[in-house]
């Protein structure tokens, strides 16, 4: 299963691009602005949080398309996910990231 939100025609080919596989940990409930997803990459190496784990907010845009996805993806999943940096979440201490695509389960959209 993949998604793919259709882009911000304010990201350009500056935007910092993130990419990685990771498990879902969390989803928000969905609201009219899209929905949310908290990801935990493991990066196998020390961070400056002291673990080695990086935890991403990936926030899709409601679209028609990614809907019907926010029905599909749960806590547990895993898969390759990646986006365009938006941010940072300093309550949460982790990076705000806007969905592009994410692969579960291998198949590819």
């Amino acid at each position: 299963m993949a998604l793919s939100p259709e882009m911000d025609p304010l990201v350009d080919s500056e935007s910092i691009k993130i990419t990685g596989k990771g498990t879902i940990v969390a989803q928000s409930d969905g609201n009219q602005a899209g929905f949310d997803l908290i990801v935990q990459h493991e990066v196998g190496v020390c961070t400056a949080f002291g673990d080695h784990v990086v935890m991403v907010k990936y926030v899709a845009l409601q679209s028609r398309r990614t809907k019907k996805f926010e029905t599909l993806l749960k806590s547990g999943q895993r898969g390759h996910f990646g986006g365009v940096l938006a941010g940072w979440d300093r309550h949460h201490d982790m990076m705000i990231v806007k969905l592009t695509e994410v692969t579960i389960g291998g198949t590819q959209k």
